[in-house]
């Protein structure tokens, strides 16, 4: 007999084209996560990323949750959903404060970031994440962690994923069909950079091409720091491709969007003198 999920459960629940996946794990207590089981099955009522047959899409993620719960030896009651349709967009809100030179607190943090939230103008899409990408102190961008710092101003770069609202409605109303509660709605490629990325690989900067059955989606994490000191602003942006086999027609356009590599000798004044 299953018994009751304990504290610090996670389930993650995905709605592909072609299967539908559960796994349920536990925070260690070193904080890694411990996978206690996982549940596949065929999903035959979605297309493109898209649930286009309801009743046979909460099917599946019944007995994918199922499945993933007799291995487990529990019953869960909610779960993390991947999002991963068409309509994700990606862009970059910027928002700044007068602190008249005293010292950041985490105060001030805080109400910068419910003010630049409530000044994002999704144009009709749901918001899915709105996270700080990086701060200003003074009009100097780059700044990870302004608190304890002194400025006359802090500004943030939020970023910034959008969905089209009707796809995102119809994945939660799927998954409460299922008799499961939703905590939260991610987009996929967001999941997938931060279960596949290692910290020096997103400081270092990497595009994460995602391959699914019936979509292709990509992620690009860019470090200003590291890409050069002469480029004002870099933004993180991330890009879909609604047909299938759209991977070839990505991966350039990712190349486009990462500034090109500068060579050492570009901002070498004696680079011609040598040889």
């Amino acid at each position: 007999m299953a018994k009751a999920a304990p504290e610090g459960l996670i389930t993650a629940l995905d709605i592909g084209t072609s299967k539908v996946s559960a796994m349920i794990a536990q925070k260690g207590d070193g904080g890694e996560l411990i996978v206690l089981g996982t549940g596949q099955r065929e999903s035959k009522g979605v297309k493109r990323g898209y649930i286009a047959d309801m009743a046979a899409t909460e099917v599946a993620v019944r007995e994918a949750v199922e499945q993933a719960e007799r291995i487990a030896g529990i019953n869960i009651e909610n779960v993390w959903a991947g999002f991963s349709a068409g309509g994700l967009v990606s862009d970059e809100a910027f928002i700044e404060s007068e602190l008249n030179g005293h010292r950041i607190e985490q105060a001030d943090i805080d109400a910068l970031l419910q003010e630049g939230r409530q000044s994002i103008d999704p144009q009709g899409r749901m918001v899915l994440h709105a996270q700080p990408a990086l701060y200003t102190l003074d009009g100097l961008d780059g700044v990870k962690k302004p608190l304890g710092l002194h400025a006359d101003r802090l500004g943030v770069h939020i970023h910034v994923i959008a969905a089209d609202g009707s796809p995102v409605r119809n994945l939660d109303l799927c998954v409460r069909s299922a008799h499961l509660e939703v905590k939260s709605i991610i987009a996929s490629p967001v999941a997938t950079g931060f279960a596949c990325l290692s910290q020096e690989e997103r400081d270092l900067g990497v595009a994460l091409v995602e391959i699914g059955a019936g979509r292709d989606a990509g992620r690009a994490e860019i470090d200003p720091d590291r890409i050069g000191r002469h480029h004002r602003r870099h933004r993180l942006r991330l890009r879909h491709d609604a047909r299938a086999g759209g991977a070839d027609e990505m991966l350039p356009r990712l190349r486009q969007r990462l500034p090109a590599r500068q060579s050492r000798d570009d901002h070498d004044p004696h680079a011609g003198e040598r040889g």
